[in-house]
């Protein structure tokens, strides 16, 4: 999965898929949508995916600091 940035830029972040650890089709793409609506990175993590979800969160931060930088 790819998300771009609201300002038209190149997708500044993948989010792998890891099906021994985490969904993100079926385990995340809500927490992604609840980012993208919100447009920031305060949302619930997945229950039982803390880990990841965090990974995810973290992800996105780095990648929107350094695409403002």
């Amino acid at each position: 999965m790819r998300q771009a940035t609201n300002q038209g830029k190149e997708p500044v972040q993948d989010f792998p898929d890891d099906a021994d650890y985490y969904d993100v089709d079926s385990d995340g793409a809500s927490m992604i949508q609840k980012m993208l609506e919100s447009q920031g990175t305060d949302v619930d993590t997945v229950s039982g995916a803390t880990y990841s979800s965090e990974g995810i969160i973290d992800a996105v931060n780095a990648a929107l600091s350094e695409a403002t930088s």
